[in-house]
């Protein structure tokens, strides 16, 4: 695998489960990943589809991701099946690109991945909310 051999690649954002953190037209550069840190965002396979979501935790023989879009969706990625590490954000894949993942996209990246139980349980009460409302009140 190209990853695993230490070269590079280029892969174009896609979807919304990385939002607000990633979203189209972004392009990130995926490196090896060595060691997993939680609020890396991974790049790893899930069957024939690639995802790149943000790991949010550990366990002795998987990591936990998760989108920051969906805190409440957690994947469980064995180590053979991580592709890699985002290593930088662009802005596009034009000439024009900007890297856009300084200090504070990092911040911002462990503070989701360290907050999502506590974003999990605020999602749910404001459901809860919705539906003691009545449908009379939701529209």
């Amino acid at each position: 695998m190209l990853i695993a051999s230490g070269r590079r690649v280029r892969l174009a954002v896609r979807g919304a489960s990385m939002l607000p953190s990633l979203r189209e037209p972004m392009v990130v550069t995926v490196g090896p990943a060595p060691q997993v840190r939680i609020g890396d965002i991974l790049v790893f396979a899930a069957g024939p589809i690639v995802v790149v979501h943000r790991a949010v935790g550990r366990l002795p023989h998987a990591v936990l991701t998760s989108g920051d879009a969906q805190p409440d969706v957690v994947e469980h990625v064995a180590p053979c099946d991580v592709i890699g590490r985002v290593e930088a954000v662009w802005s596009t894949d034009g000439p024009g690109a900007r890297r856009v993942d300084g200090l504070a996209h990092r911040v911002r990246g462990v503070l989701y991945a360290l907050l999502r139980r506590a974003r999990v349980r605020r999602r749910r009460r404001a459901a809860a909310r919705l539906l003691a409302a009545g449908p009379e009140r939701t529209s």
